[in-house]
């Protein structure tokens, strides 16, 4: 899973490749370039989090749910999936 600054330096490069102009970090640009890297970043752990959690969903069919406070901390890269997991307690681990 991509966080939020590998996003955002991508998106840098590839604006300085297209226009040939470099963004200055306290930028306008920058500013919403990052937002938006924090906003896919956040897609991803909800997307990671889902193909978890289909593939360890149990026979009824309940899937744990991701709260907002885990998908952001998941997409800056703080939680890697330890400590206070719902899957773990889904799968008795």
């Amino acid at each position: 899973m991509k966080t939020a600054e590998e996003i955002y330096e991508e998106m840098l490069e590839t604006f300085a490749e297209k226009t040939s102009y470099n963004i200055s970090d306290s930028s306008d640009l920058a500013v919403r370039l990052y937002a938006s890297a924090a906003q896919i970043s956040a897609l991803y752990a909800q997307i990671d989090y889902v193909e978890k959690a289909m593939l360890s969903a149990d026979c009824v069919g309940n899937i744990p749910r991701l709260s907002r406070r885990d998908a952001r901390n998941r997409a800056h890269g703080g939680d890697k999936g330890h400590g206070n997991n719902p899957l773990r307690a889904l799968c008795g681990a």
